[in-house]
């Protein structure tokens, strides 16, 4: 578990990623239903024991994991409502086709909130994301800006179009102390039409 700080811009132009010294990672990511991931909590010793389950015609074992007793705290509040009913909408993440990421994040409180975030084998990844309901595809790039990174996300399909930039921050740093590039554009951290579970479900508005 981390807080995840980070800071969101439009980009204006994307003529300047043709280098081949720019790294890149190509992304499919898909939202699932609140409802099509089931979490069970073991006590074992100081940790817990984290089953996820993918449900389903039959509920499938995606992944089992140790979290410390801090961590599952910090879970119930992300995944389940007051009722205990499940809430967030996981975001399974494929990287080059070659590996996958499971991420679960908080509610946001301005530019900061809480994220877990564990590998995923590929072929339950592959699984999860055909029984999607929203997904995007998208190209980052990562840009040196003097000592900081600036992720460029050029998206695909439907969205093709839109590229947008994220930098992130420690809890330590000021985010508001950052040198843009002439290449970015307006500061959308708060508008939640530009975050990916918007875009990947209604499409852009840009």
């Amino acid at each position: 578990m981390h807080k995840e700080i980070e800071r969101k811009f439009l980009v204006l132009r994307t003529d300047f990623l043709g280098s081949p010294e720019i790294p890149r990672k190509h992304f499919e990511q898909a939202y699932l239903l609140p409802e099509a991931l089931h979490y069970e909590f073991n006590r074992e010793d100081a940790e817990y024991k984290l089953d996820i389950f993918l449900n389903g015609e039959f509920a499938r074992l995606m992944l089992s994991l140790r979290v410390s007793a801090e961590d599952r705290m910090a879970l119930d509040q992300i995944l389940f409502s007051d009722d205990g009913t499940p809430k967030v909408k996981p975001r399974i993440r494929i990287l080059d086709g070659e590996e996958a990421v499971l991420t679960l994040k908080g509610k946001a409180c301005g530019l900061s909130r809480d994220e877990f975030e564990v590998p995923l084998p590929l072929e339950m990844a592959k699984l999860a994301i055909r029984q999607a309901k929203s997904s995007l595809q998208k190209t980052r790039y990562f840009v040196p800006i003097g000592t900081r990174t600036f992720e460029v996300d050029v998206y695909e399909g439907p969205l093709q179009g839109l590229a947008t930039a994220e930098v992130e921050f420690s809890e330590s740093e000021n985010p508001m102390d950052l040198t843009l590039p002439d290449w970015v554009g307006r500061d959308v951290s708060e508008e939640i039409e530009y975050s990916n579970a918007w875009l990947a479900e209604f499409g852009s508005c840009h």
